[in-house]
Formats: structure tokens, sequence, C-alpha cells
């Protein structure tokens, strides 16, 4: 049962100016005075488990004592400079923790050398560095510490190193490691994900990364951790997954009937229906096209006089109500028009669906095209209409993206990972309100998730709309860019080809968006 719960932790983090020396001892005594149940503490970080909150009340108490200890200390000191309580750096925050594991294997590295690699990392520090059952003897089952939710245990390596960053407010990490047959164990606990990035990023300046057998990817976890549901799919997968828009959609695919059937889609998408005019002169002879459409009679409404207009409904006629007494029928003012048109719910897939799964089935066929073709490269996912929330920290509570489709890609080369999120549109010039919407609802700290961003759209009647722009965050001298790229056409097969060879091109970028 414990397995599958999140396990959340409660931190408080302070600070204690230069030259003050805060024994831990302090803190045990102020705690224990307090009668505060803590599960770790390491640091200037004190770690609660999700039962033992402190009260708010007792947390105010926490910090006040904590800043007098500081500030009679600092009164010794020699420095001169002002201090006070309110100067105390006191951080009050939630997380839930998040495990990551991967093997090394091909490398004779030590336990000794792990640590070496942990101290050399820029600006860490590796506090303390142990056997399991040391960590676990005295925090995980030790009556002081004890609660049901272990913070060590399930590392499940048989050496733990502490690890802290002495420039980011992000707690710390517990990184267990360990030789196992013949390769090399690590799993990393980290309660931030900008913590967990950075110790792997520094780790990819030595040799023995390309070596390493991943389990997960970084950023596509962090990704699926900021998800909320949607759900309004399934509410109507009925709709998707019956024969008749399946049927639809294929002959969408055709390259063959491309032009007649951007004709059809462009009037069906914007008024619903062809007239007797744009039927008979372009697919009146085309049975692939025309099984799915009906005749109908489309009543002008702007016929009808404007005031003085009586329906009978059991005589289903109309009458001008000039005198009650004496009605005069005005069937005769009646105007209709014969339309063509697919039913309700075709067309109402048209409408809601089918773009989104005309370009789920060019991914697709991209997919499988490009892992034929490429051998550094390998699309080893798709993830389709999803949202999440990239604009709060903490729990994902609402969302402020959709991203129709994600695609996750393999550089086999760098033995590393990237991702590429996809918008859907019908219409290239909806270019410029992508980027503002990207720009919007994604901030800087969750835009370093992807690697691009790529606008999918089916019609393009403007060719001068930009095909390629830079999504940019920050206002300083560098900001974070991310390139938006648009691919646009009515033909399957081309946009396919589009698609892939816009890929294989991100594929090979540099580091210039990083």
């Amino acid at each position: 049962m414990l397995a599958d719960e999140v396990k959340s932790w409660l931190f408080i983090e302070f600070s204690v100016p230069e030259g003050v020396e805060l024994e831990e001892s302090d803190v045990v005594e102020i705690l224990d005075s307090l009668k505060l149940k803590y599960k770790f503490l390491i640091s200037q970080v004190i770690v609660f488990d999700s039962n033992n909150k402190p009260s708010i009340d007792k947390v105010d108490k926490l910090k006040l004592m904590i800043a007098q200890i500081v500030l009679a200390k600092y009164k010794k000191s020699d420095d001169e400079s002002d201090y006070d309580e309110d100067s105390l750096n006191f951080l009050i925050y939630e997380s839930q923790e998040i495990l990551f594991s991967f093997n090394i294997v091909g490398e004779d590295i030590s336990d000794e050398d792990f640590i070496n690699y942990l101290v050399r990392i820029q600006d860490g520090e590796v506090i303390n560095y142990d056997k399991e059952s040391e960590f676990l003897a005295n925090v995980d089952y030790e009556v002081k510490h004890y609660s049901p939710i272990p913070l060590f245990h399930n590392i499940r390596c048989s050496n733990i190193a502490i690890f802290k960053l002495r420039t980011l407010s992000l707690g710390f990490a517990i990184i267990g490691y360990m030789k196992i047959n013949s390769e090399f164990r690590v799993t990393i606990k980290a309660f931030k994900y900008d913590m967990l990035k950075y110790i792997i990023d520094n780790l990819h300046k030595y040799e023995w990364i390309q070596n390493v057998k991943w389990e997960n990817n970084i950023n596509w976890n962090w990704l699926m951790s900021r998800s909320v549901p949607s759900g309004y799919r399934i509410a109507e997968e009925h709709i998707t997954s019956n024969e008749l828009m399946k049927s639809f959609l294929k002959i969408t695919k055709a390259n063959a009937l491309e032009g007649k059937m951007s004709f059809v889609l462009e009037r069906l998408l914007n008024k619903g229906y062809l007239n007797e005019k744009e039927y008979i002169e372009n697919i009146s002879s085309d049975r692939e096209i025309n099984k799915f459409l009906s005749t109908y009679h489309r009543l002008i409404s702007n016929n009808f006089p404007e005031k003085g207009i009586w329906i009978d409904p059991s005589l289903g006629l109309i009458f001008d109500e000039k005198n009650r007494e004496d009605p005069k029928r005005i069937i005769e003012n009646n105007s209709f028009e014969k339309i063509y048109a697919p039913t309700y719910h075709l067309l109402h897939y048209i409408r809601m669906f089918w773009h989104q799964e005309f370009v789920e089935e060019v991914v697709k066929k991209v997919k499988e095209e490009f892992n034929i073709e490429h051998s550094n490269y390998k699309i080893i996912n798709i993830k389709t209409d999803a949202q999440f929330d990239l604009k709060r920290d903490g729990d994902p509570i609402s969302s402020s993206r959709d991203i129709d489709i994600l695609i996750r890609i393999k550089d086999n080369r760098k033995n590393s990972e990237y991702i590429v999120a996809i918008e859907a549109k019908r219409n290239a010039d909806e270019f410029g309100n992508v980027k503002k919407d990207i720009e919007k609802k994604i901030t800087q700290r969750y835009a370093r998730i992807f690697k691009a961003f790529i606008m999918i759209a089916y019609f393009n009647k403007n060719d001068s709309v930009t095909r390629q722009d830079d999504v940019k965050w920050g206002h300083d001298e560098t900001p974070l860019k991310r390139p938006l790229f648009l691919c646009a056409n009515t033909n399957f097969q081309s946009l396919v080809s589009d698609l892939k060879d816009t890929i294989t091109m991100l594929s090979e970028m540099t580091n210039e968006y990083e």
C-alpha cells in the first residue's frame, strides 16, 4: 500500500550570516523543546514527513528561536554590519520525492571514484556519506525519527551520500551507489527537478556517461509530473472510434484525392456544407468523397418578412399575421437551396477531432519512416492530447498548456534524449498566435524541458507566413530560446516529408538553444 503512495516531504531551510557557526545540536535542542517530530536534519535543512507537519504557530516559534540564537552568535562575531531577526532567510515548502536510477556499464568505477565525481560537481558539497545500514539505523529505524514513510530505505543501494548545492535552495539530494555484478548502480532521490537535473548535467562531463544505461528521461519524468487530467476526448471516444469517422480520416490521407478533399474540408469547416454549384462542379462524380455527403434543403431565412411571422406547428405552415382573424399563408415566400452535407455526427467529428487525428497520423508515419532512415536518432515515444500545468511551482493544480502531441527522441550518439511539442492548427496564419501562447502559458523554468516546438497546419493560403521563429523567455542579453517551426500542407505525404525533414534538422542542431 505504501509503495503506491506518492511520498511528500515538508522542508524548512534557513541560512545564517557568514562567520556565524550554528551547531546542529543548537537546532536539535529547539526542535525537541517544541516537541516537533522531524525526520532528518542536515546543514540548515529540516525535513518532516507529510504525516508530521508542524503547525503554523510552531513554525513561527521555530523561526523566532533560531533567529535569536543566530543573533546572539552574530553579536559575538567581529562583523559590525546590521543584522536582526527579520534578516533570517527562512524558507518553508513541500515537495514530492523523485527517484531516478541508472546503471553505468562497461566501466571499472569504484565507490571511491564515484564519491570523487560528486565532490567535483561545481557549487556542490558532499555533506556526509556512509553505508546504507548506518542511515537506516540512525534515521529510518531510530525511534526519535521513526515514521511509516522511509527517507533512505527505498533507495536500495548499499552506500549513500548526502549532496547539497551551496547556490540553490533545493533542499538536498540523497544519492545511493554500489557495484552490482558488472555494473555500477546509482539512484538519486531529489525533491526538486532542478536539483536532479543539475546533478545529471554535471555528470555529463565525464566520459563514462556514454556508457550509462538510462532507465528513464529526466525531462520526460518532469513533464509527466506536471500533467493534469483532461478527459474531454474520452467522453466522446465513441465518435472518433466510429467506422464512418475512420473511413473519412483515411480518404483525407489519400494523395490522389488531396485537391478535392482540401476543397471539401474548407467548406465543411467554415460553413458546414457545399452548395449545389460547388458540389456539381467539384465532387459530384467522385464516389469516394460524395458518399460522405447527403442532400438537404436549406431554408434561406432572410427571405421572410422582418415582422409578423406566425407558425402553426400542427399544419407546418408559416403565415403573415397581419390579421389574426384571417391569416394569410406565405408559403410561396419561402426560399430553399439544395445543399450537400455530412451527417451531424460526422460534421461534429470533422470540426472537433479530424485535424488533430490527421496530424497524429502524420506523426505516426514520420516515426515509422524516421526510425528506418536514421541510425543516430530514434523516435521512442509519442504522447497525444495531454494537458499540463507549466506556469506554477509546486503540485500541478490546473491546465496552462494543452499539448496536442509530444515526441520523445533518442540521440544514440550522445546517449541522450530530447522532447518536441507539436501544436495542431488548421491554418498556417495562426503561427504568430501559437508563439504568443507558448510564451504566455509556459514559464522559462518549464520551457527548458523542450528542445523545440512545431506547429502543423493543414491550410496555408499565405505563403509569406514565417516558417521558423524563436520563442524567447527572459529579458537579459542571453534569454532562453527555443525554435518554433511551421509545417503546413494539405497533402498527407508532403506533410510527412516536411515534418520528417524538420525533426532531422532540429536533431542536428547544436547547443545554440541550450
